[in-house]
């Protein structure tokens, strides 16, 4: 049981609506592991309310804060500084309060760099399609970029957010429409689920696969249940892989930047499985 005192150090989740987070049951086992006093909670934030809160973080006993959909880009303006890798990315998941000052970090980075050589993904060379561009979906591309990928194919319901990200990286990325045709799917290498589409049970397939004839890898960064994504590429024998490890690994990275000590790796990884276990 997590005891609360005056000297409890607060960390949390904030986004507009939070749907659904296992970051909490994750951080909250850390803590404990490390024997550190500290609780790590879920706040639903307002757009309106934001401004105002994040003040208050700033004055009180919290540590930092994760930051979540719709707020990743959002968030950068209210900030004192931004390491430069975020910047360089251009989204913010991880927030450190320091001396009063907000200091905005990008942990999706790594930890989506740690869930492909978890499972041995080597983009090198290769053809992906990402879809959704929103704030996670920046850290997914910059990798992919840092990678050395061939050329990634962009696609968003919001075309202007797909265009705005194929302008950081005009050497390797085109924008396509949200129904890509089975001619420009035909050579691809992968596809790389970034949008919401997944979050309900019932969703439907965020792109339809049907017409890829060759061996490819599919990831979801969903990571609470199996999505049609997921399960249609096991079905065709792909390589399909959720979004369970990055969580593990962005949220292993926030450890650290808050607590300045090694995350319990084990420890939230075997919570998060645990808990995924019984959910399904």
């Amino acid at each position: 049981m997590i005891k609360i005192d005056g000297n409890t150090k607060l960390t949390g989740l904030i986004g507009w609506p939070l749907s659904h987070t296992l970051s909490p049951l994750m951080q909250n086992a850390a803590f404990a592991a490390r024997k550190i006093n500290a609780v790590y909670l879920p706040f639903a934030v307002p757009e309106k309310a934001l401004a105002d809160f994040l003040s208050v973080i700033r004055q009180s006993n919290f540590l930092g804060l994760n930051v979540t959909i719709p707020y990743k880009t959002l968030v950068q303006k209210y900030l004192d500084e931004i390491s430069p890798q975020a910047r360089e990315i251009g989204s913010v998941n991880t927030i450190v309060v320091s001396r009063k000052k907000l200091i905005g970090y990008n942990t999706d980075a790594f930890g989506f760099h740690q869930a492909l050589k978890s499972a041995r993904i080597n983009v090198r060379g290769k053809k992906i399609l990402v879809i959704g561009c929103g704030g996670v979906a920046n850290a997914i591309v910059w990798v992919l970029a840092n990678q050395k990928a061939r050329q990634v194919l962009l696609t968003d319901k919001i075309q202007k957010r797909a265009l705005d990200l194929r302008k950081k990286y005009p050497e390797i990325s085109s924008v396509i429409n949200s129904g890509p045709s089975p001619e420009t799917l035909a050579d691809i290498d992968g596809v790389i689920n970034a949008s919401p589409v997944g979050m309900q049970k019932n969703d439907p397939m965020p792109v339809n696969l049907d017409s890829v004839a060759r061996n490819i890898f599919v990831y979801d960064v969903i990571y609470n249940h199996e999505t049609a994504l997921i399960r249609y590429g096991r079905q065709r024998g792909w390589l399909s892989v959720g979004g369970l490890t990055m969580l593990l690994y962005q949220g292993t990275r926030a450890f650290q930047l808050w607590t300045g000590k090694n995350a319990p790796e084990k420890v939230m990884k075997k919570i998060l499985e645990k808990e995924l276990r019984v959910r399904r």
